[in-house]
C-alpha cells in the first residue's frame, strides 16, 4: 500500500507547480516553447484552465516532492518531462520544478 501524502510535500507539489508555470511563461516569452496548457484546457475560461495547469504542475511534481534528495528530485523531474513534452525544455523545466518541490518539501 502506498505512503500517505503529507502535509509538506503536498506544500512542495504545489511549489513546483508554481515553477512548471514560470518557467514555461518565461519560455514562451523568450521563445523557447509555445506550449500553454491552460489555453489548450480551456481557451474560453482562462481562470479554469490556470486552475487546471495547476492542478497538473501539482500531480507532476509529487514525485519530486516524495524524493530523498535533490538529485533524486532532478532526475525524476527530467524523466517525466522527457516523456511530457519530448523535448529539452520540458526536462529542464520539469526537472528545475521537482527540485523545488524537494526543497520545499523537506523544510
Amino acid at each position: 500500500m502506498p505512503r500517505r501524502l503529507t502535509r509538506s510535500e503536498l506544500t512542495g507539489a504545489l511549489a513546483g507547480a508554481v515553477a512548471i508555470g514560470a518557467t514555461y511563461a518565461a519560455g514562451r516569452r523568450c521563445g523557447l516553447t509555445r506550449s500553454d496548457v491552460a489555453r489548450a484546457i480551456a481557451p474560453e475560461s482562462p481562470a479554469a484552465g490556470r486552475a487546471a495547469q495547476l492542478v497538473l504542475g501539482t500531480l507532476a511534481s509529487l514525485p519530486g516532492a516524495r524524493a530523498s534528495t535533490p538529485a533524486r528530485a532532478l532526475a525524476a523531474g527530467a524523466a517525466l518531462g522527457a516523456l511530457a513534452g519530448r523535448n529539452a525544455f520540458s526536462a529542464g523545466a520539469h526537472a528545475l520544478a521537482a527540485v523545488v518541490a524537494q526543497r520545499v518539501a523537506r523544510r
